[in-house]
């Protein structure tokens, strides 16, 4: 039987969020950013995971490689 684990002892599993990166016509410059910082990344905690955001990324190759 598999042993039960924690985010504390286990990687966390990511959670990719595909989403505009910069100022859209229409909106507030900081929109998007609000938006990821304040709504969808406290989410995705609650929900046990990482997010990750395409400019969080340290690698230059293609997004699905990540």
């Amino acid at each position: 039987m598999r042993e039960q684990t924690t985010p504390d002892t286990e990687e966390h599993i990511k959670c990719f969020v595909i989403m505009p990166i910069s100022s859209q016509p229409g909106y507030d410059s900081e929109h998007f950013t609000l938006v990821y910082e304040d709504i969808i990344k406290p989410a995705i905690h609650l929900a046990g995971m990482t997010p990750v955001r395409a400019d969080e990324t340290t690698n230059t190759n293609l997004i699905q490689l990540d």
